[in-house]
C-alpha cells in the first residue's frame, strides 16, 4: 500500500510538472527553467479613458484618465539570471476585443531576457503592446488595455554566508562563538 502511495504521488508531481510545461511553452521553442519558479503578477493599464458626459453613470473598468504603467525589474544578485515575461490581455476598447465578464484569456507568447548582476530593466506600455501583446492586439490599437504581465523567475536558493575557518577562531578567541550553517 505504502509503495502504490509513492508510485501515485511520483505520477502527480510528473504530470504536474508536464502540465505546467504545455501550459508554458505552448510548443514555443523557449528553455523552461528547471525546478520551481517564483511568479510576479503584475497589473498594467495603459491608454486614456475619456471623461464620462455629465448626467451618466461611469462605466468602464478604471476611471476616466490617462494611464501608463511602467514595471521596474531589478536583478539582486551577483550573477546574471534570466526570467520569463508574457502578458494577458483582460480589457481592450478596440472594437474588435470581445467584452464580457469572466471571460478566460490566453496569454501572450512567453519571451526570456536576462538581466546581469545589479541590472535593471522596465517593461513599459509600448513593451506591453508592441512585443508581449503581438498577435493578440490590434496592430493599430491604441485605446484603453489593461490586464496582466506576468515574470517567471526559476527560484534561486539564497546563499548563507559560511564564516571561514579564520573568522571562527578570531570571533571564537573573543566572546562570541559561532555555528557552522
Amino acid at each position: 500500500m505504502k509503495q502504490l502511495k509513492i508510485l501515485f504521488a511520483c505520477l502527480l508531481v510528473i504530470g504536474s510538472i508536464a502540465s505546467v510545461w504545455v501550459a508554458q511553452t505552448r510548443g514555443q521553442a523557449v528553455t523552461v527553467p528547471n525546478g520551481p519558479i517564483n511568479v510576479y503578477p503584475v497589473k498594467f493599464l495603459c491608454g486614456a479613458v475619456p471623461p464620462t458626459p455629465q448626467g451618466q453613470i461611469e462605466r468602464g473598468p478604471v476611471k476616466p484618465g490617462n494611464y501608463l504603467t511602467a514595471i521596474n525589474i531589478h536583478n539582486p544578485y551577483f550573477n546574471t539570471t534570466s526570467f520569463f515575461k508574457k502578458a494577458v490581455l483582460m480589457y481592450s476598447n478596440d472594437p474588435t476585443f470581445q467584452q464580457g465578464f469572466e471571460i478566460p484569456r490566453k496569454p501572450g507568447d512567453l519571451f526570456q531576457a536576462t538581466l546581469g548582476a545589479d541590472f535593471g530593466m522596465e517593461i513599459d506600455c509600448d513593451d506591453i503592446r508592441q512585443v508581449l501583446l503581438k498577435g493578440i492586439l490590434p496592430p493599430t490599437a491604441t485605446g484603453f488595455i489593461k490586464g496582466w504581465v506576468i515574470i517567471e523567475v526559476p527560484a534561486k536558493k539564497i546563499p548563507f554566508f559560511k564564516p571561514s575557518k579564520e573568522l571562527k577562531d578570531l570571533v571564537n578567541e573573543g566572546k562570541g562563538e559561532t555555528t557552522s550553517v
